[in-house]
């Protein structure tokens, strides 16, 4: 899209809100305006850009910016997907003090409508597409600001790479596991979501995916998921474990195969486990698996099996229900 030909430009300055609100705003807004360039694209007129931080839906896949490109990619968004950053520079020149809050620009930098995308009810008004298509149009704003009434912007919490940095100086142990300690992991006695993974120091694919193991926790940790890696390898090989693991600074439980009896110990832990690895499950504080992978880890959706079935936050209900759908959050 040339900048230059742009008539308008929409911000969606979500900041550190989280929750359900955010994810339905996101998503409904999201596909409106999706139609709404792709209809503007049909009619040969200029495109509308739609800019939101990536905070503002607590998912899976947006922790750095490959994650935002790749949901981006998913979900092809037409449009340029940007962050405002962990410090908020945007929308603090923006003047943003609630969100989500909207600023309609005409091909000439001109602010022509500036406020709430609609006012949240079926049938109601839609003032943000209504100034977008009065621009197109050609025609004046008929109502050029409204009052935003949503959440307050808040300071952005850590994030899991500064949540790791914070845990740098934590210890990182290994402990050895026998068939007792891995039957009593089976049943989850932790009282909370419990996310294993088996792994071994030789597989390229688990030393692949570990880093997003490790951020994987770190992001929902807060909400109480608890995370224990297994090491497969033989006991001797403890060395070059506890080396891969002080690593990745990989502070949570860990667990080395006691003995070298693998298929045995593996049947412990569960004789329906399959024997290769990597190997990753998650287990409800029931003990019912929720989720698990054979082989290489595909993040999007672990991270789609934690959010549909970790408590709902109080203050966003829904939460579980929405990322339970089926389709790219």
């Amino acid at each position: 899209m040339n900048i230059k030909t742009l008539l308008g430009a929409l911000l969606i300055l979500a900041l550190a809100i989280g929750g359900f609100l955010a994810v339905r705003y996101t998503r409904r807004v999201s596909d409106q305006l999706t139609s709404s360039t792709d209809g503007n694209a049909a009619t040969g007129k200029p495109r509308v850009r739609f800019v939101k931080n990536p905070r503002q839906v607590p998912d899976l896949t947006m922790t750095t910016l490959d994650d935002m490109k790749a949901r981006a990619a998913d979900r092809q968004l037409p449009y340029p997907y940007l962050s405002d950053g962990q410090d908020q520079a945007v929308s603090k020149r923006f003047g943003v003090v609630s969100v989500p809050h909207v600023f309609v620009f005409d091909q000439a930098r001109t602010l022509r409508y500036e406020g709430l995308i609609d006012d949240g009810k079926q049938g109601g008004s839609a003032d943000a597409r209504n100034a977008i298509d009065a621009l197109l149009a050609g025609k004046a704003v008929a109502t050029e600001r409204t009052r935003v009434e949503g959440c307050p912007v808040k300071a952005l919490p850590a994030t899991p790479a500064t949540q790791a940095a914070a845990d740098g100086n934590a210890a990182v142990t290994v402990e050895m596991a026998g068939a007792d300690e891995l039957k009593k992991l089976r049943q989850n006695g932790t009282g909370k979501f419990l996310l294993i993974n088996f792994w071994a120091t030789w597989c390229a694919p688990c030393a692949s995916e570990f880093p997003d193991l490790e951020a994987t926790w770190q992001m929902y940790r807060p909400r109480g998921l608890e995370f224990v890696a297994v090491s497969v390898n033989d006991p001797e090989e403890k060395p070059g474990v506890l080396e891969f693991l002080k690593t990745h600074k990989a502070t949570h439980r860990n667990l080395l195969f006691a003995t070298a009896d693998v298929y045995g110990l593996q049947a412990a832990f569960d004789p329906k486990m399959p024997a290769p690895v990597p190997f990753t499950i998650l287990l409800a504080p029931n003990g019912d698996v929720v989720y698990q992978e054979l082989g290489e880890l595909t993040v999007r959706k672990l991270r789609r099996a934690i959010l549909a079935n970790l408590p709902d936050d109080p203050k966003f209900p829904g939460h579980r229900a929405y990322w339970s759908t089926e389709g790219e959050p």
